[in-house]
């Protein structure tokens, strides 16, 4: 018995000749979990796709609240550095020297070298926005052929992951765009040049795409070893209706989740959660918007507004 680890998906390298199907189990492991820092097993998913949703009371409310955990991020060695500018140049060492050792192993092309880093950043600055590839490779100064074969290569070596539409037959036109995640918050706060103070005072909506990235993030570490096999999707329809985050489970059940950087949810919040309620019948079990305030809000039939603690402190 052997237990290997790395920092990019061996399968995919050009040196590895043998499948080592039926002998070998893949295992992705992510940058730790909000649960996993406070030592507690968050079962958000498994609860949620059962129509519960965590009742919480007297949370921590506002930015302050989110705004450590979003910077932070989850790498362990972030998490060991108190002091902003050494997890600053720890993240930039860890950048380099992936892409410095790891790049060798998946490509011949050295020049990717300069451009993967450049790629990077410009990939963090629309996270949670819908990946456009034409638009990354103008602005990159890339070729399109060449950006999309880059962030094939960004996502094995796990610093970026796309987020496939979610598309049944429900009556209607929507969008197939992969939507833009970074696994790590810390990395995508890093990357766009967030400190706690900035995304505290932000009103653009940067600091909201990265609030969106920190939850998205945390439900996919979640997703690694809830009881419910999932699947994480986006939706979005040609009319406009979006929701961040669709829980599928196997046998077709579905919870979805949206995430607003406010401590005050409105009804409008729930627009696309209401409309696929509405389209998916009693297959829709729950849908939550996570926000940074401070109790579990009712919003009408299996609708509710969370706080972001509710996610890792319930259950």
């Amino acid at each position: 018995m052997f237990l290997l680890t790395g920092s990019a998906n061996v399968w995919a390298t050009l040196r590895v000749s043998d499948s080592l199907a039926g002998r070998a189990e893949r295992i992705q492991l992510w940058p730790l979990s909000q649960g996993e820092i406070l030592g507690r097993r968050e079962t958000f998913i498994d609860a949620v796709l059962a129509g519960n949703v965590p009742r919480i009371a007297e949370a921590l409310g506002g930015r302050p609240a989110v705004a450590t955990a979003v910077l932070t991020g989850g790498y362990p060695e972030m998490l060991a550095r108190h002091d902003s500018r050494r997890r600053a140049r720890w993240i930039e060492n860890y950048i380099q020297m992936v892409i410095e050792r790891d790049v060798l192993d998946l490509t011949t092309k050295a020049q990717q070298l300069d451009e993967l880093p450049r790629l990077l950043a410009a990939a963090a600055a629309r996270v949670a926005g819908l990946l456009d590839v034409s638009e990354l490779a103008r602005d990159t100064k890339l070729g399109r052929d060449t950006t999309s074969r880059y962030m094939t290569l960004l996502e094995l070596l796990f610093l970026l992951r796309r987020a496939p539409a979610w598309s049944r037959n429900i009556g209607q036109r929507l969008i197939k765009a992969p939507k833009l995640w970074l696994p790590d918050s810390g990395l995508a706060s890093h990357l766009v040049g967030y400190d706690e103070r900035r995304f505290e005072e932000d009103e653009t909506s940067l600091a909201g795409a990265l609030f969106e990235n920190f939850i998205a993030s945390e439900i996919i570490k979640q997703a690694s070893w809830a009881d419910t096999d999932v699947g994480l999707h986006h939706f979005r329809t040609a009319g406009g209706r979006e929701i961040d985050l669709v829980i599928e489970a196997r046998d077709g059940t579905v919870a979805g989740i949206e995430s607003k950087l406010g401590a005050t949810i409105r009804d409008r919040d729930f627009s696309g959660l209401r409309h696929l309620r509405d389209k998916l019948g009693n297959r829709f079990q729950a849908g939550v918007v996570v926000h940074t305030g401070t109790e579990t809000l009712p919003f009408g039939d299996r609708l509710w507004a969370v706080p972001a603690s509710g996610l890792w402190t319930a259950g």
